[in-house]
C-alpha cells in the first residue's frame, strides 16, 4: 500500500508539472536553423541560425579539449567497464586553436586504482571524428574513428591492441563504396572474447543506391584486416525508407550471446530497433514508435506534433530483449518551414519490446501526462533549490531541440538499468542562460518502475559550470560509470560559435550500482532497516521510513560533509514496525548531507541532497 499511494503521489506532483506545456503556432515556435553537419567540423550556415550529487573532488578529470563538439546527435559509445574494474574511456579533443594537437580522439585509462595520463590524439592523422570505444579480443580494447581528408575517399580507422591500457595500438582501414568517404560510424563488439567487431557507417560525397548518405553495415572477426559483410545496405535502411539515413539518428546496444541491436531514427519519421539473433546475418526491424509524417511528402502546414530528436539509446537484458530511450521533440510545419518548440519541450521517454509502439498520441504535442500513465516517462527537468522550474526565455540546445537530452544507457547483469542525461537547471544561470546538469535514473526491475531522476551534479563545485555529453559505461559491473563534457561557458564554439574557444574538462563519475535506490528500498540491518529519505534531493523537508524489529531508542543526526553536526531528532522509545519521520531542513544550506539513524546500539547512515 505504500508503494502504491507513493506511486500515486508521484503521478499527481508529475502531472501537475507537465500539464502546463501547451503549444500553438504562435508560442514559443523557433525555426529551426539550416545548419549543415559535415565531417571535416566546419559549419555550413544557410541563413541565419537561431541561437551532485558528487563533489569536484569526488569526481575525476580524465582529459582536456578546445574542441566542445562531442556530436551533432547520438554520442556513440564512450566508455566500457570492464569486468575487473578497470575502464576505458575516449573523446573528441583537439588543442587551443584546433592547432597542437589537431582534432581528434583523445584516450584515458582507470586501472582500479587510479587514472594515467590522458593521451591527446590516437593515431598519426589529423582531423579525424567521431569515434567509438568498446572491448575486443581476450583482454583488449578498440577504438574507430574517420578520417576525411578532403578531395578522397574517407576511411574508418579501425585501432586494436590486446592488452587495454597498455602497449602499441595496430591501425586497419575500411573504405566506402564506390570512392564515397564513409563518417560518423558507431561501433560495438559482440562474441565470447568480443572478437567480432560491428559498424554502421554513413556515407559521405555523393548518393549510395540512389539514397543520400546511406547508412551501411560492416562486420570484422580479425580485429578490422578483413570484413565479411561489408557496405551491406540493411533492408529497412535504404531509398525506399527515407531519402536520406539521418545523421548519427542510430546506437549500438551491448551485445548478448549472439543478440545485436542498434536503434535507427527516433526523430520525427518515427523510430525503430533494428535487432539480429546470428550475429548480424539476418535482421528484423521493430517499431517502437510510429510517426504519421512521410519522410517522401512532408506537409507543408501541421498541427504541433511530437516526436524524437534523433538521440537514444538501447540496451539488451540478458534475455536478448529491447530496451531503448529516446529525447521528445514537438516540431511544426507552416508554410513549408518546420519550426520547434524548444523553450516547452522536456522528457526522456523509455520503451521497451513487450509494450506496443508509441505514436503520437502518447507522446503528444501539449501534455506529458499520457507518457507518465504508461510508465513512459523516465527523465525530466528537476527544480531549483525554491521547487521553481522557472528558466530564462533564451537557451543553448546543442542541435538537440529540447531541454532533457543525449540520453546514455548501461545495464547490469542483473538486469539493472542506469539512464544518464543532461538536462536545463533552473535557477543555475549566468544571468542569460541557464547551465546544464547530469541528471540520472535507475531501473531495479527491468524497466517496470524507475527511481529517480537525480542531479549528480548538484554540488556547489558544478552550480555555475556547464556539464553536456553524458556517456555512461554500457556494461556495469562493479559500478556504475560517467563521463561528461566539463566548462565555464555555456553553449558551443567549435561548431556554432556560440561562446569564445575554452578549455573543457572531461570528468568521470563513479557510483556503486545500488546508489539510487529509492524510499522502499531499506539498507539492511540485523536490528532495523531505513530507507532512503523522499524526495532526495529535497527542498524543506522529506520523509525517512525506519523499520524497527523490536522496540527500541531510536534517534537521528544529520552532519554535513565536513561532519559537523547540523540537526539532532529524539524520537524516544519507538515501537517496533515502520515510522514515517518528516524532517524540516528548511534551515539546511543547498548541499550535500549524511543522516544517521541509530536504534540502540546499531546504526544506519544515507546520504541527503538538499536543494
Amino acid at each position: 500500500m505504500k508503494k502504491l499511494l507513493l506511486s500515486s503521489l508521484i503521478v499527481v506532483l508529475s502531472v501537475s508539472l507537465f500539464a502546463q506545456n501547451h503549444y500553438s503556432k504562435s508560442q514559443n515556435a523557433v525555426k529551426v536553423q539550416n545548419v549543415e553537419m559535415t565531417p571535416n567540423g566546419l559549419t555550413v550556415i544557410n541563413g541565419n541560425p537561431v541561437i551532485g550529487e558528487k563533489s569536484l573532488s569526488e569526481a575525476s578529470n580524465v582529459g582536456v579539449s578546445y574542441w566542445d563538439l562531442q556530436s551533432y546527435s547520438n554520442i556513440m559509445s564512450r566508455m566500457w567497464e570492464y569486468d575487473d574494474g578497470t575502464v576505458g574511456v575516449i573523446w573528441m579533443g583537439a588543442g587551443e586553436g584546433i592547432v597542437d594537437p589537431n582534432r581528434g580522439t583523445g584516450y584515458n585509462y582507470y586501472d582500479g586504482t587510479e587514472w594515467g595520463e590522458p593521451v591527446p590524439h590516437i593515431g598519426e592523422d589529423e582531423r579525424t571524428g567521431w569515434p567509438s570505444y568498446a572491448p575486443w579480443g581476450e583482454n583488449g580494447e578498440v577504438i574507430e574513428h574517420y578520417w576525411y581528408p578532403g578531395g578522397e575517399p574517407g576511411p574508418i580507422r579501425i585501432y586494436t591492441r590486446e592488452t587495454k591500457g597498455e602497449g602499441d595500438w595496430t591501425m586497419n582501414t575500411v573504405y566506402g563504396p564506390d570512392d564515397l568517404s564513409i563518417v560518423w560510424a558507431s561501433m560495438m563488439t559482440s562474441g565470447d572474447n568480443h572478437e567480432f567487431i560491428h559498424l554502421l557507417a554513413r556515407t559521405y560525397d555523393g548518393p549510395y543506391m540512389g539514397q543520400d548518405n546511406a547508412l551501411l553495415y560492416y562486420r570484422s572477426s580479425d580485429g578490422g584486416v578483413s570484413w565479411d559483410i561489408e557496405a551491406e545496405l540493411i533492408e529497412g535502411l535504404g531509398v525506399d525508407y527515407r531519402p536520406n539515413s539521418g545523421n548519427l539518428v542510430y546506437n549500438w546496444a551491448n551485445s548478448v550471446g549472439s543478440t545485436i541491436a542498434f536503434s535507427y531514427g527516433f526523430d520525427e519519421f518515427g523510430g525503430q530497433i533494428f535487432k539480429s539473433t546470428d550475429n548480424g546475418d539476418n535482421w528484423d526491424i521493430i517499431d517502437a514508435y510510429i510517426s504519421p509524417i512521410d519522410p517522401f511528402n512532408i506537409p507543408a502546414d501541421s498541427d504541433p506534433l511530437a516526436g524524437g530528436d534523433g538521440n537514444s539509446a538501447i540496451v539488451l537484458d540478458s534475455q536478448g530483449k529491447a530496451h531503448v530511450v529516446f529525447s521528445k521533440k514537438v516540431i511544426l510545419y507552416e508554410a513549408g518551414t518546420t519550426y520547434w518548440f524548444p523553450s516547452t519541450t522536456e522528457g526522456i521517454i523509455y520503451w521497451n519490446e513487450d509494450m506496443e509502439p508509441l505514436d503520437t498520441t502518447i507522446l503528444s504535442s501539449y501534455t506529458n501526462d499520457y507518457l507518465i500513465a504508461g510508465g513512459n516517462l523516465i527523465g525530466w527537468l528537476l527544480p531549483d533549490a525554491t521547487g521553481s522550474y522557472d528558466i530564462m526565455p533564451d537557451q543553448y540546445y546543442y542541435g538537440s531541440k529540447c531541454m532533457t537530452s543525449f540520453p546514455q544507457l548501461g545495464i547490469d547483469e542483473n538486469d539493472d538499468i542506469f539512464l544518464t542525461y543532461t538536462a536545463i537547471a533552473p535557477g543555475f544561470d549566468d544571468g542569460t542562460r541557464n547551465f546544464r546538469h547530469i541528471h540520472m535514473n535507475a531501473s531495479y526491475d527491468g524497466g517496470s518502475s524507475w527511481t529517480g531522476p537525480f542531479d549528480v551534479t548538484s554540488d556547489i563545485a558544478f552550480w555555475i559550470v556547464e556539464c553536456v555529453y553524458p556517456a555512461i559505461s554500457l556494461n556495469v559491473k562493479n559500478g556504475i560509470h560517467i563521463m561528461f563534457q566539463m566548462d565555464d561557458l555555456i553553449g558551443n564554439h567549435s561548431w556554432l560559435e556560440e561562446h569564445d574557444e575554452d578549455e573543457n574538462t572531461f570528468v568521470h563519475m563513479d557510483f556503486p550500482v545500488n546508489g539510487f535506490t529509492g524510499v522502499n528500498d531499506f539498507t539492511k540491518n540485523q536490528s532495523f532497516e531505513v530507507s532512503q529519505n523522499y524526495p532526495n534531493p529535497a527542498v524543506n523537508s522529506t520523509v525517512v521510513g525506519i523499520n524497527l524489529q523490536e522496540t527500541s531508542d531510536v534517534s537521528l543526526q544529520i552532519v554535513n560533509l565536513t561532519g559537523q553536526l547540523v540537526k539532532s531528532i529524539d524520537l524516544g522509545r519507538t515501537s517496533a514496525g515502520v515510522t514515517n519521520v518528516t524532517i524540516d531542513i528548511s534551515d539546511l544550506s543547498s548541499g550535500i548531507y549524511y543522516y544517521t539513524v541509530s536504534a540502540d546500539d546499531d546504526q544506519i547512515t544515507n546520504k541527503l541532497i538538499v536543494r
